[in-house]
């Protein structure tokens, strides 16, 4: 017999309280926690604590239990898709969106970019702001990726987006 030693979204981010023990805490006090201890296959943007800690000076928080509780819930649905694990090999042709919503119902599009101050490596980065800093962590219920920075839960609506675009009317 075969025993499976993969560890879940949650032992991953177990394993290192001293990079996600703040997006651990979020995703406690918004009770998502015991979610990405079970079965299924998730794909998790996980802000580091440095991430966390440019949030929270950011928004007037001392602490991730001063974020409000719908604020939170909010964060950590920003954060999972909970319909599939896409890995950043899974993005094929000009559409950047990955083609499941996440658990906010918004869609995340992953562009690139080139490091001109770091021989042109590409950088990719999650809804335009959070860089990827490490990518495509397997885990039992799917992959966990790690960001620099917490996304920012769009709110744009679909006269936003036509007034943004200038080929649009």
């Amino acid at each position: 017999f075969y025993t499976a030693t993969k560890r879940t979204a949650a032992q991953f981010l177990d394993a290192a309280p001293e990079r996600y023990s703040q997006f651990q805490a979020t995703l406690k006090r918004a009770n998502y926690y015991s979610l990405l201890t079970t079965y299924g296959t998730f794909t998790v943007f996980a802000p580091t604590n440095d991430a966390f800690n440019l949030y929270l000076s950011e928004n007037g928080y001392g602490s991730v239990d001063e974020i409000p509780l719908e604020i939170c819930d909010t964060i950590v649905r920003t954060h999972i898709i909970s319909k599939g694990a896409f890995f950043t090999t899974d993005q094929q042709g000009d559409n950047n969106v990955l083609p499941e919503l996440n658990m906010n119902d918004r869609f995340i599009e992953l562009t690139s970019d080139s490091d001109v101050t770091n021989n042109n490596r590409m950088i990719l980065r999650v809804n335009g702001d959070a860089r990827l800093i490490q990518k495509d962590d397997s885990v039992t219920n799917g992959v966990v990726h790690t960001i620099d920075r917490v996304i920012t839960a769009s709110s744009v609506t679909l006269p936003d987006l036509i007034a943004e675009d200038t080929t649009t009317t």
